[in-house]
């Protein structure tokens, strides 16, 4: 592949395209995990109750699956940890 050199109001669009898309990102992650975490007010009592499965309810909201902590509110293991 043949180099390209960018000008500098390219790489400035650039910079500022990631910098948008990087808030946008960070913003629909926050309001879909408070959405989450409304929807299902025992997922805080749990982790209010035992403060070692916070890693694993990030965890939950970054993936989107209830995997790790629908165990601890079951009672059921999960059958694999991701």
């Amino acid at each position: 592949m043949a180099a390209v050199e960018a000008t500098d109001d390219e790489l400035l669009n650039l910079l500022a395209m990631l910098v948008v898309g990087g808030v946008e990102i960070a913003g629909g992650f926050v309001a879909n995990a408070m959405s989450a975490l409304l929807e299902n007010p025992r997922r805080v009592a749990l982790v209010r109750t035992e403060p070692a499965l916070l890693p694993d309810l990030v965890a939950d909201l970054v993936s989107g699956s209830d995997l790790r902590c629908t165990w601890a509110l079951s009672g059921t293991p999960p059958s694999r940890f991701d």
